[in-house]
This record gives structure tokens, sequence and C-alpha cells, in this order.
């Protein structure tokens, strides 16, 4: 489902996270609803999910302390 061409569009098998930027409101929703699917709903709903967030909001916080998040400019990307 992840990478259904009808949901992620004919480069789904490519990893291009950009595409969640600049979408309407409906697709995003849509979009969205379908990355749920991953743990789960109801009594089948995965019990390390309230886990899972916690650690992965961890080591985002800790990937912005110890380094130096830079915003780079596409239309100035120069040379070495």
């Amino acid at each position: 489902m992840f990478r259904n061409k009808k949901f992620r569009g004919p480069d789904a098998n490519e990893f291009y996270p950009e595409r969640w930027f600049g979408v309407e409101k409906e697709r995003l929703k849509e979009m969205d609803d379908r990355m749920r699917l991953i743990f789960g709903f109801g009594k089948y709903k995965c019990l390390g999910k309230g886990v899972a967030m916690i650690e992965l909001n961890k080591v985002f916080i800790e990937l912005l302390r110890r380094s130096e998040p830079t915003i780079i400019d596409p239309k100035n990307s120069g040379s070495a």
C-alpha cells in the first residue's frame, strides 16, 4: 500500500519526502490517513505505538540538539 501509485503518485517507489509539500488539504488528509495504518486501529492496534512515538520524538529532539540545522537555498546551490 505504501508504494501504491494510486496513493503516492507515479514516483511511489522513489524516496521523495517533498511529495508531502504543496499538496491540497484533501489529498494531504488522505495521504496522512494512509500513513496511520502502520500501527493499526481498534482492538488490533499496536500496543507499542505510544512507546514508538516517544522514542521517535526523542530521536528527533536529540538530532536537533546535537547538530546545527541550516536552511539551504536551492536557488543558490553554488559549487564546492
